[in-house]
């Protein structure tokens, strides 16, 4: 298929597995400059990985021209590209400002505005309203309504209701819920629940100010911003590297058809290698992309 552009799909794909696989290249190129090498350990584990994934697609490998070796090649690139992670974000900054991480948590209960079928033999309708009137009363009237139970007060109600808890920063464009909900929070002591329904563009809802100041949302946001600009680091480094490189592709690349015919799994070394928790993802999300790119055929 083509895109609005005319540009086919299996063309677009190959664009992009093919600078995936430059990247890797250049990321296992790298690596003296951050005096990092693979272990005996780790080579004779992809050597095991590309072996079994070989021999578990025996019958698809040979008709795509793929040998035991091409399979190791790509397994070891996956692996440099996940563990060559930590030694690029080492030098990151892990100062994160208390201003922009320190959190508050809200427990929130939404349903629907829009009146939906209760009963389809009769066609009745669910008065949304009423129920979250309902659902606001009852934790208002609870023994202790900081701590009433509004999941399960709203599940009793009406199975439909939404109930879950959210962390935000005094960030406004953190803040992804409606606007309606933001401005009802302004003024909320901890533990104190909003007095009224709150309608917004499509939900009704009921919101109660849990924390203040949630020290383990505000370790978690900045964990997460430093994470992000760990990730940036990585691929800022990485993209510096591909846009200075004198890449080269064969003509061979262009005998290439991406096919739906061809369909094989394989594992990333580097999962069952000393890779740090932090690069498993990197890892899975190259290999994700790139070893569907492998699934190809050459006329």
């Amino acid at each position: 298929d083509a895109d609005e552009d005319g540009t086919r799909d299996g063309d677009s794909f190959k664009a992009a597995a093919a600078e995936q696989i430059a990247k890797m290249v250049l990321t296992r190129q790298m690596a003296p400059e951050y005096d990092f090498t693979l272990t005996e350990e780790q080579k004779a584990k992809i050597d095991e990985v590309a072996k079994s994934t070989y021999e578990s697609n025996a019958e698809k490998f040979p008709e795509m021209g793929i040998t035991q070796d091409d399979v190791r090649e790509m397994l070891e690139l996956y692996t440099y590209y996940a563990l060559m992670y930590d030694p690029i974000v080492a030098s990151t900054d892990q100062e994160v400002a208390e201003e922009d991480c320190a959190s508050s948590t809200l427990t929130y209960s939404r349903i629907l505005v829009e009146p939906r079928t209760a009963n389809e033999e009769t066609g009745e309708k669910a008065d949304t309203q009423a129920e979250i009137k309902e659902l606001l009363e009852q934790v208002l009237a609870s023994d202790d309504p900081a701590a009433a139970d509004i999941n399960a007060m709203a599940e009793a109600i009406d199975e439909e209701f939404y109930t879950t808890t959210y962390s935000y920063t005094a960030n406004r464009d953190d803040f992804v819920m409606d606007d309606a909900v933001y401005e009802a929070l302004s003024g909320l002591s901890e533990g104190e629940v909003y007095g009224e329904i709150i309608e917004a563009d499509k939900y009704y809802y009921i919101i109660r100010l849990d924390k203040i100041y949630d020290e383990e949302a505000t370790a978690k946001k900045r964990r997460l911003i430093i994470s992000e600009r760990e990730e940036e680091n990585f691929k800022n480094a990485v993209q510096i590297a591909y846009d200075a490189a004198d890449i080269d592709i064969k003509d061979c690349w262009d005998l290439l058809k991406v096919t739906d015919t061809n369909a094989y799994n394989m594992m990333p070394a580097a999962q069952s290698t000393s890779a740090a928790s932090s690069t498993s993802a990197t890892s899975a999300s190259s290999a994700s992309s790139t070893s569907a790119a492998s699934s190809s055929t050459a006329d």
